[in-house]
């Protein structure tokens, strides 16, 4: 599925005319579930997120993320049907569904998907794994910006910290600082701790700035190394051709 930008808008509507097309041939092609089926339902709906997200149109987009909502429903019907309600894949669709439930502000019902996806999360993998706690994350943050439960939303972020300390991966970062934010919302009127937890964030985002540096100075390090080796290889070269010419 083709996803190029032009400029910096990804072409979303031709994406999804592809993704539509494989999965007309997927449904003709496979049994009427098959998880490659339920994967194309879920492209779609990202797609549909996407062009969500890219409109100014607050009636368009919503329609658009009405069908996303309905694709992830199906994806979620169909997983629990081929490798059962127990599982991360069925597990991730409840998440998906959650966050557009968020977005539409269904609260409620995003709480309820949100929920289920961390429990079966949990009763699947190892509790603070990398999947686990993305889930946690988005739980929290409903709880802390939309659904005013603060006290649980707290107690939420600080255990997702404490082992996102420990994990490296795709996304921590990101979570991380969602969970600052939510610290940071949650502690409005207690202005002693949201100022701890403020400098908690500054220090974490100090240090994670200090980290890209260095690995940008390993780069350029690694790169004039490259450079003077080649120069070197290629005098090399050439004094060793001098010496047989000379011969």
């Amino acid at each position: 599925v083709s996803t190029q930008s032009t400029g910096n808008q990804y072409n979303f509507p031709e994406a999804l005319w592809q993704i539509e097309k494989s999965t007309q041939i997927l449904e003709t092609l496979l049994n009427s579930k098959h998880v490659f089926i339920a994967a194309s339902w879920r492209l779609k709906a990202l797609l549909l997120e996407g062009l969500a997200a890219n409109t100014d149109d607050e009636q368009v987009a919503k329609e658009h993320l009405k069908q996303a909502k309905k694709l992830y429903w199906s994806c979620v019907k169909m997983s629990r049907d081929i490798v059962g309600e127990m599982t991360v894949q069925t597990a991730r669709y409840y998440e998906h569904v959650g966050k557009v439930y968020r977005v539409l502000g269904k609260y409620g019902k995003a709480e309820d998907c949100l929920v289920r996806a961390e429990f079966i999360m949990n009763h699947v993998l190892e509790e603070g794994s990398h999947e686990s706690i993305g889930v946690t994350v988005h739980l929290a943050t409903l709880y802390a910006f939309n659904l005013e439960k603060e006290k649980t939303a707290e107690r939420l972020f600080l255990r997702c910290l404490r082992s996102l300390r420990e994990i490296q991966g795709v996304g921590v970062d990101d979570f991380i600082e969602m969970c600052y934010r939510g610290l940071l919302r949650v502690t409005q009127t207690r202005p002693d701790l949201q100022s701890t937890y403020l400098q908690w964030y500054t220090d974490w985002r100090d240090n994670a700035q200090e980290v890209a540096q260095g690995g940008s100075r390993r780069r350029e390090t690694f790169n004039t190394l490259e450079t003077l080796l080649d120069f070197v290889s290629k005098e090399l070269k050439q004094n060793t051709r001098q010496r047989q010419a000379s011969r």
